[in-house]
């Protein structure tokens, strides 16, 4: 038996090659790409490297640009953390501050207790 012919049992796997490259389970070619058309608008360059030199500046620029965009936005999210961060540290105080309010309330409300009498819970 070759390398190129399945094996003989249906249910065995059919003996790997490391050298060969395994294809998907049905043996596909997998996707097929569409051919690639030029643009009309696209530079024939007629010699390497003589019309590829704008083109690859400009992707350069385009780069550049896109690299200022996401540090300005990372900034925004910074400031907008910063903000979340400063809203929920005010929240927590807030918080503590109606607490001991509350507790100030009761404590004014409260029927003089003498030490003899029962303490009765609030609901």
């Amino acid at each position: 038996m070759s390398e190129e012919q399945p094996s003989a049992e249906p249910n065995l796997p059919a003996p790997q090659n490391p050298k060969r490259r395994r294809r998907g389970h049905r043996g596909g070619r997998g996707r097929r790409r569409p051919a690639q058309i030029s643009s009309p608008d696209a530079p024939v360059a007629s010699e390497p490297g003589l019309e590829t030199a704008p083109v690859i500046g400009k992707i350069v620029e385009e780069v550049r640009q896109i690299v200022e965009s996401l540090e300005q936005t990372l900034e925004q999210m910074e400031e907008v953390l910063r903000l979340v961060e400063q809203a929920e540290s005010q929240k927590t105080a807030d918080e503590h501050e109606i607490e001991s309010l509350r507790r100030a309330l009761r404590k004014i409300q409260s029927p003089r207790k003498t030490p003899d009498a029962p303490i009765r819970a609030d609901g």
